[in-house]
């Protein structure tokens, strides 16, 4: 199981409204995929307003022609 350190999402996620719920969802999605990690950065919207937003990164296993291959 992948180890994640859920004070420091907290901080990460500071101005979340729901940064529990946040939390609990990343934590569950590293859970099952253990190559994705949790990043801050910059989201800039149609009308040129940004915003930092928590996405996470990495590779994900998918099942293809009877293997698994890593996709981003």
């Amino acid at each position: 199981m992948a180890v994640v350190n859920e004070g420091a999402l907290k901080k990460m996620l500071k101005q979340y409204k729901y940064k529990d719920l946040t939390v609990r969802e990343i934590t569950n999605v590293i859970s099952q995929y253990k190559d994705l990690k949790p990043v801050m950065d910059a989201y800039v919207f149609n009308d040129g307003s940004s915003r930092d937003l928590m996405s996470l990164t990495g590779t994900v296993p998918v099942s293809y022609r009877g293997g698994l291959e890593n996709c981003l």
